[in-house]
């Protein structure tokens, strides 16, 4: 799971306030208590749904106080007074309560809004019992909850616009902003249960951290770029990628500055702050790299070089810049400094890697490289059996995309556009895209293969030719291309017509033997045979 922009993963949102109109009955002064902190744990133990959130008001009894009604409208939650005051402005204290008036419990406005998801993602709100499909633009609120399952993402926006982002099997709960403190009002809390989320809050925080409650740790983040896991043991593991985060668990409090790390097991102290393994470099220069399909995929290899120290790395491929969503999401891969993909589609890609230590704690990340596939236009020839391979009868011609500098070889001999692979045989095909990312191709040029039909009368040949796989295979000259005719046929020069797919030549049938006349035609390339036909007409 991950957090973007800077707000911290729990987050209090802000809440509409209503003021009780004056009254002739009973006024009662109310005494300003501090409430408990709530029990650590899941959260089960923190969201308690009470008739009064359900009903969205609280109606003023005798004797009540502000700290009163608080606790019974939000039992076990430390902010609930604030939250109180935050939903009812009552001016200065003390304040005065008027019995039968009404009090507000919840918000109209949502404190965060589901702005991204990819099925399944599942929202539980604070008044339901049950969980049900999430959507985009969903409002959320206090104590509602957001989980994605295996193969889900989702985003959540505050509202300065920092952002949590969930990855696959997360559970998260949202708190409330409290208008009127200015420290909550820019802080907030989210209670992560399980799974992985990264940090970015917003500018408009200031120096306002957000707080990050675990099974096992507080953690308050003053980062743009911090990751936080949560294991099934229930042991956290915070990453500080930018700014400031202090952890705190079993009463000890430690601060992570810029690239350390640490972990916290349930019920002990944080571990010793660890440095975080550096950014891996890419292995080809540059922000992008360029890799040229002729089919609807290619196979790619994506490189990076090795960080010294890594155990493992975890390789992210998303389809936009933001990883709200994973076309890959390898963690942690086997610790090698590569991935290959098999089958890339065409279209536009962005990456990033992290190495990760033994204790499993996520390093810096690398720069986010972009990776375009494009479509490589392939004139003659035809995709072979096999990922990066081409086969072609005669000829294979590519046509590189107009307006990149894309630098070809053929058998490390420099080509130009378009590139024709002649010479029976393999040939090696290189297309650079100018930062050393390589599209290779194994281009096999063969003999065409080839039907024989005559025309009306046995006076023409035509000779259709084609590819391996059976597509139409055109070409110009040809000097190694023959013809013969057979048993006395007579045949003339072999000429081609349109784009070169079909020949033709005159013909002249062997001499009539009884009431028929035979014409047969041997077609060959470089003397040795690749189609023959033969046709018996009657003399009239």
């Amino acid at each position: 799971m991950r957090v973007q922009s800077p707000l911290a993963i729990a987050i209090a949102l802000t809440a509409v306030l209503f003021c009780p109109g004056p009254s002739r009955a009973a006024e009662q002064k109310e005494t300003e208590e501090k409430l408990p902190p709530p029990k650590a744990g899941a959260a089960k133990d923190v969201v308690g749904i009470t008739e009064w959130q359900k009903a969205g008001f609280y109606v003023v009894k005798d004797g009540d106080t502000c700290s009163a009604i608080a606790a019974q409208v939000w039992p076990g939650d430390p902010q609930s007074l604030e939250r109180l005051h935050a939903l009812n402005p009552l001016g200065p204290l003390p304040h005065h309560l008027v019995t039968g008036s009404k009090m507000k419990t919840v918000s109209n406005d949502p404190d965060a809004t589901l702005s991204f998801l990819k099925p399944d993602v599942n929202i539980r709100k604070s008044t339901a019992p049950d969980w049900g499909k999430g959507a985009v633009g969903q409002g959320l609120f206090h104590l509602d909850q957001v989980s994605t399952l295996a193969g889900a993402a989702a985003e959540v926006r505050f509202r300065d616009k920092s952002s949590l982002q969930l990855d696959q099997n997360a559970l998260v709960v949202v708190y409330g902003y409290m208008p009127g403190n200015k420290a909550a009002e820019r802080s907030g809390a989210v209670q992560l249960v399980q799974g992985d989320l990264r940090l970015h809050l917003a500018a408009m925080r200031g120096e306002a951290g957000m707080s990050v409650s675990t099974p096992s740790a507080e953690i308050s983040a003053k980062s743009n770029d911090t990751a936080i896991t949560v294991d099934q043991s229930k042991m956290s593991r915070v990453s500080v990628f930018h700014g400031t985060a202090e952890v705190k668990g079993s009463g000890k409090l430690i601060t992570l500055q810029r690239g350390y790390g640490t972990r916290v097991e349930e019920g002990k102290e944080p571990e010793a702050a660890q440095p975080l393994p550096p950014a891996p470099g890419w292995a080809t220069n540059g922000p992008r790299d360029l890799y040229l399909a002729t089919g609807k995929t290619i196979a790619v290899s994506i490189k990076w070089k090795d960080v010294k120290g890594a155990a493992k790395y975890r390789l992210e491929l998303a389809p936009d810049d933001t990883f709200n969503t994973h076309l890959l999401d390898a963690a942690p891969l086997a610790a090698q400094p590569r991935w290959d993909m098999a089958a890339l589609p065409v279209g536009r890609y962005y990456a990033r890697v992290s190495a990760v230590t033994e204790a499993g704690l996520l390093g810096l990340p690398s720069p986010v490289k972009r990776l375009d596939v494009l479509p490589l236009k392939v004139e003659a020839g035809a995709p072979g059996a096999k990922p990066n391979s081409l086969t072609g009868a005669v000829e294979i011609r590519l046509r590189l995309p107009e307006g990149e500098a894309i630098q070809a070889t053929i058998d490390n001999e420099p080509a130009s556009n378009p590139v024709v692979v002649k010479g029976f045989g393999h040939h090696t095909v290189k297309l650079t895209g100018g930062n050393d990312a390589v599209s290779v191709y194994d281009c096999e040029v063969v003999p065409p293969q080839s039907t024989i039909e005559f025309g009306p009368g046995l006076t023409e040949v035509i000779v259709k030719f084609f590819d391996p796989q059976g597509h139409p295979a055109s070409f110009g000259a040809a000097p190694e291309l023959g013809i013969q005719g057979i048993g006395g046929t007579r045949v003339g020069l072999l000429q081609p017509e349109g784009d070169g797919h079909v020949w033709k030549a005159p013909v002249k049938p062997s001499a009539a033997m009884s009431n028929t006349r035979t014409a047969t035609i041997r077609v060959t390339w470089k003397g040795k045979p690749i189609g023959e036909g033969s046709k018996d007409e009657e003399i009239q």
